[in-house]
């Protein structure tokens, strides 16, 4: 991790703000390690989980494409062409109770767009720096019980696990990355 702090305080030597995108596996600690930097940088954190795909856009061909599952025109309109404010104003969108909610974040120095989707391809440009989060799968499914149940695990073993897989590997992250963090059983990532 020390490699992210030095490659961040670099680039927040040489530019006013500093856009990072944090992607990678689920249960592989990217919120963990987004939390940890907006702590000690005081970074603005956006989630990408916020930007779910509403379900009337979830039609057959949309969700024929890899990584699918992320309004990624609404990240675009809403965040990224937003980030010389001060503060930017979003929707939020839950999959839950499938509605939207107005939100607003102050723009730091550092800015963190965190979640799987970060590293598409259209919001590669506004990087200055992207990190993929890495796990084994057999530590992946442990955590994942850990923190969804054993029956909630179960629709990441058969839905958001391969649908994940499917964008890493068709958009090649691991390669786009410029440092691939790897999750162990003893880190936070």
């Amino acid at each position: 991790m020390n490699r992210v702090f030095k490659k961040i305080e670099k680039l927040m030597s040489e530019k006013e703000k500093v856009v990072v995108a944090i992607d990678g596996m689920c249960g592989s600690g990217k919120t963990t390690f987004s939390k940890h930097l907006e702590e000690k940088y005081n970074a603005t954190v956006i989630q990408m989980d916020w930007f779910f795909l509403p379900i009337e856009q979830k039609t057959k061909e949309r969700m024929s494409e890899p990584g699918c599952n992320v309004d990624y025109v609404r990240v675009k309109e809403e965040i990224f062409e937003k980030l010389n404010q001060d503060t930017i104003r979003f929707r939020r969108y839950s999959d839950i109770t499938l509605k939207y909610y107005p939100m607003g974040k102050k723009v730091n120095r550092l800015i963190i767009i965190e979640g799987a989707y970060a590293m598409r391809p259209e919001f590669r440009e506004y990087y200055d720096f992207m990190i993929f989060s890495n796990i084994d799968s057999e530590l992946q499914v442990k955590r994942l019980t850990k923190r969804e149940g054993i029956d909630g695990v179960k629709s990441y073993i058969n839905q958001w696990i391969p649908l994940e897989n499917e964008y890493i590997n068709y958009f090649n992250l691991r390669d786009q990355a410029d440092i691939i963090l790897e999750a162990s059983d003893e880190s936070k990532l």
